[in-house]
């Protein structure tokens, strides 16, 4: 398989996104030394998974490899939203009109550690018993 890089990155999102998103999308592969483009490949054939179980599962592979950067002392951070609808993005990972990109997933270590405090939390307006 061919590598494809994602540089001079701001081609690959769509050019309406306004010059401050630009901007931030020129910047975002460099916030991270891996980026990992995962992909939906919707196959409406497949009549035993669904579309929408297809997309789901996709999603949990992300989550699934943010987990397993974290367990190795890595962070990350899951881009949506405006930066992968681009039809150029699209082109570039050789998408069909089927496919979805579910995320850009950035990977690294981080340039400060953010300090949480653990706070208790009342979650009985979330959570009911049977």
């Amino acid at each position: 398989t061919q590598a494809k890089t994602l540089f001079p990155y701001t081609t690959l999102f769509r050019s309406d996104l306004g010059e401050e998103r630009l901007k931030k999308a020129e910047n975002f592969a460099r916030r991270a030394p891996m980026v990992i483009a995962v992909i939906a490949k919707i196959n409406h054939e497949v009549k035993k998974v669904p579309g929408w179980e297809q997309m789901l599962t996709a999603g949990a592979a992300t989550y699934a490899i943010q987990l397993a950067g974290n367990a190795l002392g890595f962070e990350s951070f899951w881009a949506t939203g405006p930066l992968v609808e681009g039809r150029e993005l699209r082109e570039a990972f050789g998408c069909n009109k089927n496919d979805k990109i579910v995320a850009l997933l950035q990977i690294g270590t981080a340039a400060e550690k953010l300090e949480r405090d653990c706070k208790p939390k009342d979650l009985s307006r979330f959570v009911s018993h049977l």
